[in-house]
């Protein structure tokens, strides 16, 4: 069993109590079912195979529900590692990012690939004094970010 506390929860009201975690994992079961999909389709767009990757790091709040980590183990075929502060390590990499980009402040050589999740373009209408384009991607899903 855990507390459960949530403030405000309609109309000024506060609910407290326990849950247990069957009555947890049923409860989020169409949520949980989820968590496999997006995880397959990133490793698919990056080009990665299971067997290229050494380790994962599961951090933020999700870290602690044993369920995902079940889940993610299932599809990672791995044990997911907690090495890191879970509450802490996505703001301390937020303040790296923040750092390395910051002509105020000298880091270590350390790079981020980013890249765009789907592609970004326009569509020019067939009316209008320019006509006749048919729609352009700017920047094809996967362009490293920033670009050149």
């Amino acid at each position: 069993e855990a507390p459960l506390h949530i403030e405000c929860l309609m109309d000024e009201k506060d609910v407290k109590g326990f849950i247990r975690r069957d009555e947890f994992e049923s409860l989020s079961s169409s949520i949980l079912d989820r968590i496999a999909v997006p995880c397959q389709k990133a490793l698919r767009d990056a080009g990665v195979v299971l067997e290229k990757i050494h380790s994962v790091e599961l951090v933020g709040s999700g870290s602690r529900i044993p369920a995902i980590t079940r889940i993610l183990s299932s599809v990672l075929r791995r044990e997911p590692r907690r090495t890191l502060n879970a509450s802490e390590c996505v703001a301390r990499g937020c303040a790296l990012q923040c750092a390395m980009l910051s002509p105020l402040f000298r880091v270590k050589d350390y790079e981020v690939e980013d890249s765009l999740p789907f592609s970004v373009g326009f569509a020019i209408p067939d009316e209008g004094p320019i006509h006749g384009h048919p729609n352009c991607a700017l920047f094809p899903k996967g362009h490293p970010i920033p670009s050149d």
